[in-house]
């Protein structure tokens, strides 16, 4: 409640938005890839946190790995509670293309990157590791199935990565009138809203209370030797 939030605002200037602070070999394709086709049509930040990557991830391309910035760099970030807020531009896009830190075939791993678009009602599809969206999914997360072909999930990483391109590609082709409109849609609405309420309404394993249960797990079993 003490980090500011931007304004939801019905409407939308550009058709995606793309955040991207530590910069990454993953990251650095999608992006290259948006700035070449399609980088006017969207908000991106590069903030070459934690310093720039070699220029053989930028080759070919007309993005060669510069600071792009919406509101903090690299530096300021860091700074208090910098990294959970908002850049303004947020709500004036369609949808947000999760940059998520990796994108393993073998791990699950999801952070804030993921969650963000959740809890603030928008619309985003990720690129991270093999079988995220389903995953959420079991966690009774609703995914928008109306919106894209989630199937790539499933692939290994360079198939994944080619077929999510797929999507965004048509993705991009829904016009900013056309996001204003799926923002407005009933259905829609509910869906955002019961992803926002079960992400809020989680139950978070307490760590130390499943340390305490192994704990006295082993004592019972040592006293019954």
């Amino acid at each position: 409640k003490a980090i500011p939030k931007p304004k939801e605002y019905e409407q939308k200037y550009k058709k995606f938005i793309c955040l991207n602070a530590a910069a990454k070999p993953h990251r650095a394709k999608l992006v290259c890839h948006l700035i070449d086709n399609e980088g006017h049509e969207g908000y991106i930040s590069w903030l070459n946190r934690y310093g720039k990557l070699p220029e053989k991830y930028f080759k070919g391309s007309k993005f060669k790995g510069e600071e792009m910035l919406l509101d903090f760099n690299g530096s300021n970030i860091d700074k208090d509670n910098n990294q959970d807020i908002l850049p303004i531009n947020y709500h004036y896009a369609g949808f947000e293309i999760v940059q998520e830190s990796i994108v393993s075939d073998t791990s699950m791993f999801i952070t804030e990157k993921t969650w963000k678009p959740i809890l603030f009602s928008k619309i985003f599809i990720p690129h991270g590791t093999k079988g995220m969206i389903g995953w959420l999914k079991q966690q009774g997360f609703e995914p928008y199935d109306e919106l894209y072909d989630r199937s790539f999930d499933d692939l290994p990483y360079e198939k994944r990565y080619k077929a999510l391109l797929v999507e965004i590609e048509k993705l991009m082709k829904m016009t900013i009138g056309d996001w204003k409109d799926v923002y407005n849609d009933k259905e829609m609405k509910q869906k955002l809203a019961h992803n926002q309420n079960h992400f809020r309404n989680m139950a978070i394993p307490n760590w130390q209370r499943i340390l305490d249960d192994k704990q006295d797990i082993k004592q019972r079993d040592a006293s019954q030797v």
